[in-house]
């Protein structure tokens, strides 16, 4: 479950809400059947009390065999390697911000070239059919190279299209750490970032990459600035084996 702290700002109903929740969960955590221990984000480093254990990344394959797996993508795909290859991976919904991501790519046209970048999106796209054709009438009058895999996707293939790109994307109306984000954590994928402080914050505790509020242009320079980066691979550092343990107490 979401950590209620973690949505800021929030309108005056959630915050509310959000403040019942926590003061639910405290008093929880103090009878003597009940253990709460708290999920957290990659890269969480404690300086309290609280039990946590840090959402685990889940690779289904050998690091060597995820790389492997990308390699076949990117020709099956035709990421060319002129381009650098900008991702948004996963569940396409709105809470992407594919728009955004566009207008940042559109920026970044007019200010380095257009034939530096390219986007990726690789997931299933849950949102109407005529937002698709936007995209791909925005990416055609902008001469803006765009690639959309719409198709349901295994984690593994999560896992394989982020070594594939160069930077994954994420410009999310979201307050929570996600999936996404433990994955660069693990795989040592450069990312740009764009949402609330929330998470802004989680992505510069991983340091993968480079963050910024919610709008094309910051998110432009954020990509910008990320091109330099060279993460490095922490393949086990928040397995599922550490989480297990964590939220059994063992460790």
């Amino acid at each position: 479950m979401r950590d209620p702290r973690w949505e800021v700002p929030a309108p005056l109903r959630r915050r509310i809400k959000n403040l019942a929740k926590l003061k639910l969960l405290e008093r929880a955590s103090r009878k003597r059947n009940v253990t709460v221990v708290w999920l957290r984000e990659p890269a969480f480093a404690s300086s309290g009390t609280e039990l946590f254990a840090v959402d685990p990344f889940i690779a289904d394959a050998t690091f060597a065999e995820l790389v492997a797996d990308s390699q076949r993508l990117k020709k099956k795909l035709d990421l060319r390697p002129d381009r650098l290859w900008l991702c948004i991976t996963g569940a396409i919904t709105d809470r992407k911000n594919v728009p955004l991501v566009l207008e940042a790519l559109r920026i970044l046209a007019e200010r380095v070239g257009r034939d530096q970048f390219g986007l990726l999106l690789f997931g299933p796209v849950r949102t109407t059919a005529s937002d698709k054709a936007g995209w791909i009438a925005y990416a055609d009058t902008h001469n803006l190279l765009i690639r959309i895999e719409d198709s349901l996707i295994s984690n593994r293939e999560m896992n394989a299209v982020m070594l594939a790109s160069d930077i994954s994307v994420m410009a999310y109306s979201t307050h929570s750490p996600n999936s996404t984000l433990g994955k660069a954590f693990a795989l040592g994928v450069r990312i740009a970032v764009a949402g609330p402080p929330s998470v802004v914050g989680f992505a510069a505790k991983v340091g993968n990459g480079a963050t910024s509020t919610l709008d094309a242009r910051g998110l432009a320079e954020a990509i910008l600035a990320t091109v330099k980066f060279t993460p490095e691979v922490r393949f086990d550092a928040v397995s599922e084996a550490k989480f297990a343990r964590s939220v059994l107490g063992i460790e």
